[in-house]
């Protein structure tokens, strides 16, 4: 799976992002937030599932009151392996399910990727 390094939380987790008024549908915004972040083209094709939904509390930052973040969790199928970031500060890695440990993933994450991959070893 591709992951992208956060550098403002200093850790790895899925490509993403919000849905802007642009987007047509979820869907949209999932294939955007991934060639935004990665360089990834996922085409048109439907992903393979929806995953996880994921809510959790963010905490007020800034100018931005507390609230509920909500990560819908799809499971794509990349067309290319070399992934550029569009974004200087970014960077992405490919990474087995055996090795999520080794990028420190959240609990939220592993249990995506385990219920996509039918794997109940990678949701501890």
């Amino acid at each position: 799976m591709l992951l992208v390094f956060h550098p403002r939380l200093q850790r790895w987790l899925q490509p993403g992002g919000h849905v802007e008024e642009s987007d047509v549908s979820l869907l949209h915004a999932a294939r955007r937030e991934v060639h935004e972040e990665t360089g990834l083209d996922l085409g048109d094709a439907p992903p393979t599932q929806l995953v996880s939904v994921d809510v959790h509390a963010i905490p007020a930052c800034g100018g931005e009151p507390a609230h509920r973040h909500h990560d819908l969790m799809f499971c794509f199928d990349a067309a290319g392996s070399v992934a550029t970031p569009t974004n200087a500060t970014l960077r992405t890695a490919w990474c087995a399910p055996d090795r999520l440990e080794e990028f420190a993933v959240d609990l939220p994450l592993r249990h995506a990727v385990g219920r996509a991959l039918g794997r109940t070893d990678l949701m501890p």
